[in-house]
């Protein structure tokens, strides 16, 4: 009876002995997993991807905080979703990273256009595009470890590597069309709008392309969002498409495209605008109505150029427009649009009109947004060239706005670093915000440059003063919205005695400069100067031909860039700043007749060693040429 008593005894030890030799061996589970039923057995030494897929999933829930593995954005709608990112980290050897800013322009939908090309051609590289989707299972099935040993407090990133001075090919490997476009953000993606012409120096309309992209630099092109041939397009081929801008309006749940066109031959009708909307940014898009001219604060209606959009914060939506009033180009004013559907502009009774600029001709606006402050920028109007960047500040739509300003470069450049400005798009991450500075690059037009866009990272000092900073190669990180970039070097100016104040005295001809000609004619005077106590004039009372010159010797062979401030009274038989020596044929660049503007001669490709430098007139009695600040660098 003892034994009968005992046998059960004896017979749970042995299942208790058993059980923890099998904890011991070859069989292992995650308790991280959350649920057992979700496990499949696994022999040692093998991986199972029911429990790597398990893994993954529990690290994505919703109990990881947006700072450990997600990221949050604000839907169109102006609700907040979390999408998960799985992404390669940001790795870079980049020299200089930023300080960021402070706030962004509309949370996740910003307006504007940047982008870099995609990894496939070359022109960039970059961490692979994130796939995001509501569930929270990662689509890779890969080995387990990699995503067991991942830690919680490990942030996913997405980053992007923007290449400038490149072509920007998509994933197919075709180049990118989208000049004089928009980006908007919905999500994890960016969507980018903008035409594609004709080519080969034909700006009619094309397409307006789509192209989609996670980090800014791998892009997807999407179906054309219009076409000549689409019958809700009202466009011909022949006709002036750009500018497009795209907007989300909450209360009709639809998106708004608005686009300039040309005037289709209409009397007074310089520029159109057209209004598309769609529940979709993959379209279709219908027409809504045309606009062919807007008024100025008194009701009075301009033709017009230019179209910039901007949607504000708090939901609503703004259009800059380029008015022929006074003549053509010479204002710009900021309008609101309808908050009921973005489809039509306020009149000035309705309080539409915001602000009108008049000072001087200008196109391409764009708004962005930095904490309370709003930046107006622009650029010059100078055809297809490129141009210099300026801009103004408010911390209200409606004003007072400040002083035109122009937008510093580092390093200095006048033309924005051979771009004009498009765009500029905020990046809100989990630890800074940083601006982007999206400019096009006419060089299919122009046939300067290399590449059809160009972006930039733009920084604010503490008083809130932008600088365009001109990395070549710079990694944005997405996620965090850090930056870095590579080595900006500074310049140096090579030219001898280039602001003519060596002499510390008004003098015939200056140290380091040779005269040759009517050298009456050539003066250093202190008047009318662009910076310092002086400057060089080429003046006589007489008529005269007069040439002021150096040579630099002891150059590397290499490409070179000369600049110079120039003003003139006109009327000279010839006058320009021109290179030569160097290797190749003279180069010129005529004066204008105007107040100060700087002019260049860049690509000047050294290959003996030497370059000559100088300004030559030839001119009528008492017409005049004033220089300042010439720099001669390596590029």
């Amino acid at each position: 009876m003892r034994f009968i008593k005992i046998l059960p005894l004896l017979l749970a030890l042995c299942v208790l002995l058993s059980a923890c030799a099998g904890s011991t061996g070859g069989e292992s589970s995650n308790p991280s997993q959350g649920s057992s039923s979700s496990q499949s057995e696994s022999q040692e030494g093998e991986s199972s991807q029911g429990i790597s897929e398990s893994v993954e999933s529990s690290q994505s829930s919703s109990d990881s905080s947006p700072a450990e593995s997600q990221s949050e954005s604000t839907e169109p709608g102006g609700e907040t979703s979390t999408g998960q990112s799985t992404t390669e980290s940001q790795s870079t050897s980049s020299s200089v990273s930023s300080s960021g800013g402070s706030s962004s322009s509309g949370g996740s939908i910003s307006s504007g256009s940047p982008s870099s090309s995609s990894s496939s051609s070359g022109s960039t590289s970059s961490s692979k595009p994130s796939s995001s989707s509501s569930s929270s299972k990662s689509p890779s099935s890969g080995s387990s470890s990699s995503s067991s040993s991942q830690s919680k407090d490990t942030e996913s990133h997405i980053t992007g590597t923007i290449r400038n001075d490149t072509v920007w090919k998509d994933t197919e490997g075709n180049e990118i069309w989208a000049q004089g476009g928009c980006i908007i953000r919905e999500g994890d993606t960016f969507h980018w709008f903008g035409p594609k012409l004709i080519g080969g120096g034909d700006h009619s309309f094309n397409a307006i392309n789509h192209y989609t992209s996670k980090d800014l630099s791998t892009w997807k092109k999407e179906s054309p969002a219009l076409t000549p041939d689409m019958p809700n397009s009202p466009f011909s081929k022949g006709t002036w498409v750009g500018r497009q801008w795209v907007l989300y309006n909450k209360p009709t749940k639809k998106y708004v495209m608005i686009t300039e066109c040309g005037g289709g031959g209409r009397p007074g009708v310089r520029n159109r605008y057209a209004f598309f909307t769609s529940s979709s940014l993959y379209g279709p898009w219908e027409l809504d109505n045309i606009v062919e001219r807007l008024p100025d604060s008194t009701g009075t209606l301009y033709s017009m150029g230019d179209l910039g959009a901007f949607q504000d914060d708090d939901g609503n939506a703004y259009i800059m427009y380029t008015s022929d009033k006074i003549s053509t180009n010479r204002t710009q004013f900021i309008a609101k649009l309808d908050p009921a559907n973005f489809t039509r502009v306020l009149s000035p009774q309705e309080g539409g009109i915001m602000a009108e600029f008049s000072d001087a001709s200008r196109e391409a606006a764009a708004i962005a947004k930095r904490g309370n402050t709003y930046y107006y920028f622009v650029s010059e109007c100078r055809g297809w060239s490129s141009t210099q960047t300026h801009y103004r500040t408010s911390t209200k739509m409606s004003g007072p706005w400040s002083e035109e300003k122009d937008l510093a470069t580092n390093p200095s450049t006048i033309d924005s670093f051979n771009t004009q400005h498009d765009f500029i798009l905020p990046i809100v991450g989990t630890k800074t915000t940083t601006y982007i500075y999206c400019g096009d690059r006419w060089s299919n037009m122009t046939g300067v440059g290399i590449g059809k866009n160009a972006w930039f990272p733009l920084t604010f000092d503490s008083k809130g003063v932008p600088t365009l900073l001109g990395h070549k190669t710079w990694t944005i990180n997405i996620t965090t919205g850090e930056w870095s970039g590579d080595e900006i070097k500074p310049i140096v100016n090579l030219a001898k005695n280039p602001g003519f104040e060596d002499d510390g005295t008004t003098t015939q001809t200056p140290k380091h400069w040779n005269t040759s000609g009517d050298a009456q004619a050539d003066h250093v005077d202190a008047d009318d100067k662009k910076a310092g106590q002086f400057k060089l004039s080429h003046w006589a009372s007489t008529d005269y031909k007069v040439d002021t010159y150096q040579t630099i010797t002891g150059l590397e062979n290499g490409k070179y860039t000369l600049r110079a401030w120039v003003k003139s009274g006109g009327g000279q038989n010839v006058c320009y700043v021109y290179v030569k020596d160097y290797g190749g044929q003279m180069l010129t660049r005529q004066i204008p007749s105007d107040y100060w503007n700087q002019i260049e001669i860049r690509d000047i490709e050294v290959t003996n060693g030497k370059c000559t430098i100088g300004i030559y007139s030839d001119a009528p009695a008492t017409k005049w040429m004033n220089i300042d600040d010439i720099l001669f660098y390596k590029q």
